[in-house]
């Protein structure tokens, strides 16, 4: 989720998010990096932090670990590579 988005702030949406799901897992990511961003990110419930430009053997690390820590698959990644910008 990036924290910092046009019309909405990210965090803000995690929180909506967390309200009615406490099981979805989410990474915060930002161009900011600063210790504050990530202590808002964590506070407002997101799982983990990265930050901008975002590199993706980290981000997959990341998203490996939530596997881990369920014991199980828990998501199906894909990536798509749009101008050097991963979605």
């Amino acid at each position: 989720m990036d924290i910092r988005l046009p019309d909405i702030n990210g965090l803000k949406v995690v929180r909506e998010i967390r309200k009615t799901d406490t099981k979805v897992n989410s990474i915060a990511q930002t161009v900011y990096a600063l210790n504050v961003e990530e202590k808002l990110a964590m506070e407002a419930g997101c799982n983990d932090f990265i930050t901008k430009p975002v590199n993706t053997a980290l981000l997959i690390k990341k998203l490996s670990s939530f596997n881990k820590r369920k014991g199980k698959p828990s998501f199906y990644l894909t990536l798509i590579s749009l101008n050097h910008i991963f979605f």
